[in-house]
């Protein structure tokens, strides 16, 4: 599943919920956003672990930075 700016509504926590509902286990997750928004990505990847993913390490790369989860 791929998330390219899709987090920018206010219940950006329910996409990542509905995320790993669809996902079978061990599904990926890439999601790509705006550097600036997600300056401190702890709420982000704490979000994530809560709905049942595991984080590797993000990559910054310009304006944008990229994540990638499993399900677990």
């Amino acid at each position: 599943m791929v998330f390219s700016l899709s987090l920018m509504g206010r219940n950006w926590r329910d996409y990542l919920k509905e995320a790993s509902r669809v996902l079978q286990p061990f599904g990926l997750l890439f999601i790509a956003e705006t550097a600036r928004k997600w300056e401190d990505l702890r709420p982000l990847e704490e979000a994530a672990r809560e709905a049942g993913f595991r984080m590797l390490p993000a990559t910054r790369r310009g304006e944008f930075v990229y994540l990638t989860a499993v399900k677990v």
